[in-house]
């Protein structure tokens, strides 16, 4: 059963709350990436368990195999039945088309990552499809966050070798950071600080 649009943006404007929330009160809010409905459940529990507010995260694969609005509906279905603060994000949209998708279906937050389908996207490409999805989240509220460029590794249980020394070569610098957010109006954006996707036989360094 779909949101109408008050709906979604009474839900977008909490979800902003929520931010300031846990800026002000010094806070972090849990992010639970999901690929099935048990997961979900588990997820409302801790959260009822421990009152905590949270974020319910699916990213493309998980999207096409549980469906966009399914997932939507699950949510909400769950929010309700354990009185928990819950929000939806897409995690790691590779395309603009399946970001708009995600927020006319209500989703709160929106991850675009161009760089995830195209790890040679130009700064100029991947700037100019995330101020798309940022004006087109202006109806419902959502929030928008982006990253400039591809970061290394994917959602897999990787056993290669890590050059270390590579990755940090790609490290976000402040300057760029600060740039990227003026030239998109994003709300938030990811960085590369040494932290790679994954999973890895020996720890990050």
């Amino acid at each position: 059963m779909g949101l109408t649009i008050k709906q979604i943006r009474d839900n977008t404007t909490r979800a902003r709350h929520l931010y300031q929330r846990s800026r002000a009160q010094h806070f972090a809010v849990g992010a639970f990436n999901i690929d099935n409905q048990e997961t979900l459940i588990a997820v409302a529990r801790a959260a009822q368990k421990l009152n905590s507010p949270i974020l319910v995260e699916v990213s493309d694969g998980e999207v096409k195999a549980m469906g966009l609005d399914n997932i939507r509906d699950l949510v909400d279905n769950y929010k309700l039945e354990y009185g928990v603060e819950m929000y939806l994000n897409l995690d790691h949209s590779p395309t603009v088309e399946d970001c708009k998708r995600a927020i006319d279906a209500g989703y709160e937050f929106i991850h675009i990552d161009i760089s995830q389908a195209n790890h040679d996207a130009t700064l100029e490409e991947i700037t100019a499809k995330t101020k798309e999805v940022v004006e087109y989240a202006k109806f419902t509220g959502a929030l928008v966050e982006a990253e400039e460029r591809y970061f290394m590794g994917s959602s897999n249980l990787h056993k290669e070798t890590i050059d270390y020394e590579e990755v940090k070569k790609w490290n976000t610098k402040p300057e760029e950071a600060k740039s990227f957010v003026g030239a998109t109006g994003i709300d938030t954006v990811a960085v590369q600080i040494g932290n790679l996707h994954g999973l890895y036989p020996v720890p990050k360094e």
